[in-house]
């Protein structure tokens, strides 16, 4: 299986960027290629929140958190004609 590894630093209290990118819903914000994302039923966001999202060049995609532990790393899992399973960590 394929693994990318991408770094960035950000200039903010790890907790505030936790709290941002780990809510699907913002991805539009901060990369220029989501399109749009809706999130699909009630509850906080964490382990089991589904999305619905789509990105330049591909199908509209159901997006699950898999992994959620607050306030360091999270999981998605995008499921489509290609699954794509994300990992982020705020250190």
């Amino acid at each position: 299986m394929p693994v990318l590894k991408s770094t960035i630093d950000i200039a903010a209290d790890p907790e505030r960027v936790f709290e941002l990118v780990s809510d699907v819903r913002n991805e539009p914000i901060w990369n220029p290629d989501c399109l749009h994302v809706t999130l699909l039923g009630d509850g906080p966001i964490g382990l089991g929140r589904r999305y619905t999202a789509k990105w330049k060049g591909t199908p509209e995609l159901l997006v699950e958190c898999v992994a959620h532990d607050a306030p360091t790393s999270w999981t998605n899992v995008s499921g489509g004609p290609l699954s794509i399973r994300t990992t982020f960590t705020v250190t």
